[in-house]
């Protein structure tokens, strides 16, 4: 199965409102028929350092095989360095959950455009 990172902002929310926002877009990866990477999971703790919260992200998305980027993600310092390393090590990302669903689909898209 596909599993899908979830990259949005976390640092500086209210810890009970950034749950419900990751934990309803970790509910839309399962309906879409991927294993989600939900980072609040992945953390474990609302009591950690900014950095050791990011070592334990960065393992996790190195994992996946595709990105979800939550509206807020660039907002985040720490989403928009995941989504650096995704492109990195050529790990799609979207903000269009869809897209992961029809990946030839959205290559055809872009190189449609890219012609005209």
């Amino acid at each position: 199965m596909k599993k899908i990172y979830i990259a949005g902002k976390v640092t500086g929310l209210d810890p009970e409102a950034t749950a419900a926002k990751f934990a309803a877009a970790e509910e839309e990866v399962k309906a879409a028929g991927f294993e989600p990477i939900n980072p609040l999971k992945v953390v474990g703790t609302w009591e950690i350092s900014w950095a050791d919260a990011m070592r334990k992200c960065i393992a996790a998305l190195t994992t996946a095989d595709a990105v979800y980027l939550l509206p807020c993600h660039f907002l985040s310092d720490g989403a928009t360095k995941e989504k650096q390393i995704a492109s990195w090590l050529n790990i799609s990302f979207s903000i269009d959950l869809q897209d992961h669903v029809n990946v030839p689909q959205v290559w055809n898209r872009f190189f449609t455009e890219l012609k005209h």
